[in-house]
């Protein structure tokens, strides 16, 4: 291939530039090439000279080389073209006399591919060229505008109170890795707070992998250590995508547009894989804030300020104020079950709030130390005491699994109170009961009995290798500002600006290409080598690029090349299983799969064989074709006899009835064939109507659509007729039983017997 990955840009290699064409049309003399590739190769690196480039390329063509960026590197003329036309407002012609420019800069080249004439940046300018044109379309802030937060609720302090609410609430997922309905339901009706707000902090919370399931029955429990850190503002370590978007908002200081950062997001899932929320769900994050900038939505980072101002009541009751620091709700929830969602939250201290948090393994000490440095003034006396007789009561050492440990003084009540589950003590204060009896069964058991259980926290699941997704902060892209100086040439071009409108005059000279751009003949030579040598129709054309939008991936040529011959020669029941592909992985894989073992071999080698030869390699080809062996040819049909009575009116009726007498017809289906079927019955096949019976010259299964069958006729018999002779009643043989009343009649009337020849006997 031709290609490689610059700048998260799909460029064309420097090396495989054609070299004669670049010395014709920069006039290098013979024995100066190799000396003028190296210095042209240097320049395009050169980031200076990158800057002193565009600062004198007219803005039709930066505006090319910024769709061409967008495009990731790669696409048509026409695309490009009709794109950056649509959405710089440019008129074609000064387009593409710009497209004339950037080819004698060797900044982008024109190629040949089965989807017609494409551009493509070349290295190793591509990463430069991307790093100062993307995004560069999209609109700034307007300068002197003040950022103006969202009026609303704070979405950070609520999606720390959502994720801590958790550990004292139980939320299941379904199938769907998704938060319960009915659990969101009962708990935003506990906490005042709508569902679909509840249900988006929720889905927040595990894309952000603050929550994760605590045990093989999926109940969501908050990670307690991430949620201290997000509260705290350090950056999240467990996401460094996350991470790098939180330090870039807070190195600039500024407001950054939502169209931004979502375009952000998609280089980001290009390269990386990480699926990160969208700008409106990144507000909900303590540090960030959703607002607007004028009629723009914009995303910008806060500090996070505050101030120990915590209240508790001696009713247990426990209020965080508005100005109180996030890590407090953390440790407010830690502890207390949460009672409202609201300007200020609410939480009330209960006796099994607290066992859950011994339960954890939190130590008196420190609830009563974390509290009080949450509070504005002291714990009152009550509470204290409480907590503190609530964290000594009895507590199970764990009841994980399927083995239950106790104190030993309580093991006689244990025993008895799981008796329903087959429990029986293996040693002092070991517990064994069935296998299938639930963690929740049993801790509820516990609990009647005053035994706390001492259940496992959800952990990090990154952590001892966990399956979270590795990132390299490296390969991660830095979050595109635009370059200030280009935005404002655009701007200034659309004002009408003199030295702009100048630069477009240089090269108005041009505009004579403008019928074809990309065939000049001085470029003709460099793209007489297509990138696959397949030829294939305009509809598989089609079907490829709507696959590759649809799974938002591009193939390489040749592959797409193959892809798209093969779709012109197999049927449609393999093209739609090529194109249920997911990945370009799977594509290539059944790509493979249709060449060796599901037929068209022969129409797609007789089109493409070397192609197929460098893809699958030759030895395939081999083992296939000597595997091959030819199929015995089907004996042809009766040729349709002009002595039947063919009827090609009522067909539908006539085969209806045939079908339930099970009658033998021939059937003419053109080109000559008219197989002669005993008919058993028709079935609806979707909106088709399929005739089934047995092919009465082979015995063999026989389907055919109603809607092929021009004409029938009654099968011709062996015997020639005969006049019909005159048949009496039928009567007994001697020692022959007389059948049943009820049976069919002998004399083969289609009567019953009672009622035919019954009678007469």
């Amino acid at each position: 291939m031709a290609f490689s990955t610059s700048g998260r840009v799909r460029a064309w290699r420097f090396e495989d530039l054609n070299v004669q064409l670049i010395a014709k049309s920069q006039g290098w003399r013979s024995k100066d090439v190799d000396a003028q590739l190296a210095k042209l190769r240097q320049q395009r690196a050169d980031p200076a000279w990158i800057d002193a480039t565009l600062a004198r390329l007219p803005v039709p063509a930066l505006a090319l080389l910024a769709t061409l960026v967008d495009a990731h590197g790669h696409e048509t003329d026409e695309q490009i073209l009709a794109e950056a036309s649509r959405i710089f407002s440019i008129p074609k012609d000064p387009l593409v006399a710009a497209a004339s420019v950037l080819l004698d800069e060797i900044l982008i080249v024109v190629l040949t591919s089965p989807r017609g004439q494409m551009f493509s940046l070349v290295e190793p300018s591509a990463a430069l060229l991307a790093e100062r044109l993307r995004d560069v379309q999209a609109p700034s802030l307007p300068e002197g505008v003040p950022f103006v937060a969202s009026e609303r609720l704070d979405d950070g302090r609520a999606l720390l109170a959502a994720c801590g609410a958790l550990r004292h609430v139980d939320v299941k997922l379904t199938q769907d890795g998704l938060p319960h309905r009915g659990a969101i339901k009962r708990l935003a009706k506990t906490v005042g707070i709508a569902e679909t707000k509840l249900e988006h902090l929720l889905v927040l919370g595990l894309d952000l992998r603050l929550l994760a399931p605590s045990d093989d029955e999926g109940l969501l429990r908050p990670v307690t250590s991430r949620l201290c850190d997000l509260a705290r503002g350090v950056p999240p370590a467990w996401s460094p995508v996350l991470a790098k978007l939180v330090e870039t908002l807070r190195t600039a200081g500024v407001p950054v547009s939502a169209a931004r950062i979502d375009s952000w997001r998609h280089d980001v899932a290009m390269v990386t894989y990480s699926v990160i929320p969208d700008a409106q769900q990144l507000g909900s994050i303590p540090g960030l804030a959703n607002g607007r900038c004028g009629d723009m939505l914009a995303l910008v980072a806060v500090p996070l300020a505050g101030s120990p101002a915590v209240t508790i009541t001696p009713s247990f009751e426990v209020f965080v104020p508005p100005e109180a620091r996030h890590e407090d709700i953390v440790a407010v929830l830690g502890c207390a079950e949460l009672v409202r969602i609201d300007r200020v939250i609410v939480a009330r201290i209960t006796k099994a709030s607290i066992q859950r948090a011994v339960g954890s393994g939190t130590t008196t000490t420190s609830l009563v130390a974390s509290l009080a440095g949450a509070c504005r003034t002291p714990v009152p006396q009550n509470v204290a005491a409480a907590i503190e007789d609530w964290a000594t009561g009895q507590h199970a050492v764990t009841a994980l699994g399927r083995v239950i440990v106790v104190p030993a003084a309580d093991e006689a009540r244990v025993v008895a109170a799981l008796a329903p589950q087959q429990a029986r003590a293996i040693a002092p204060g070991v517990i064994v009961v069935r296998a299938e009896t639930s963690q929740r069964l049993v801790t509820t058991a516990l609990a009647r009995l005053g035994i706390t259980t001492r259940a496992a926290e959800a952990q990090d699941p990154d952590r001892d290798g966990g399956s979270g997704p590795s990132v390299s902060p490296q390969r991660i892209p830095m979050l595109a500002t635009g370059d200030s100086a280009l935005r404002r040439r655009f701007a200034d071009y659309r004002a009408g600006a003199p030295a702009e409108l100048a630069k477009v005059a240089k090269v108005a000279k041009l505009a004579k290409l403008a019928a074809a751009p990309a065939h000049d003949d001085e470029h003709d030579d460099e793209h007489d080598e297509p990138l696959t040598e397949v030829q294939c129709s305009d509809r598989a054309i089609a079907l490829i690029e709507g696959w590759e939008d649809d799974r938002n991936c591009r193939l390489p040529d040749e592959i797409a090349g193959v892809v798209a011959t093969l779709l012109d020669v197999i049927p449609e029941v393999d093209q739609k299983f090529l194109l249920a592909a997911k990945n370009r992985r799977q594509i290539i894989e059944r790509t493979t799969i249709v060449i060796n073992q599901r037929g068209g071999l022969e129409a797609f080698l007789a089109k493409n064989r070397d192609l197929v030869s460098r893809t699958v390699g030759p030895e395939v080809i081999a083992l296939i074709e000597a595997a091959r062996q030819p199929r015995p040819s089907s004996p042809p049909p009766p040729p349709a006899s002009s002595s039947l009575a063919w009827y090609s009116d009522d067909l539908a009726a006539r085969l209806a009835a045939a079908a339930r007498a099970s009658a033998t017809y021939s059937l003419d289906l053109g080109d000559g064939r008219a197989p002669t079927v005993r008919l058993r019955k028709l079935i609806e096949r979707g909106t088709v109507t399929m005739v089934l019976g047995e092919d009465v010259a082979d015995d063999s299964a026989v389907a055919v659509p109603l809607h092929s069958i021009r004409r029938i006729a009654a099968a011709a018999t062996t015997e020639p007729p005969t006049a019909p002779s005159p048949r009496g009643p039928w009567s007994p043989l001697p020692g022959q039983p007389v059948p049943a009343g009820h049976l069919p009649c002998p004399c083969g009337s289609g009567e019953r017997y009672r009622a035919c020849c019954r009678r007469s006997n």
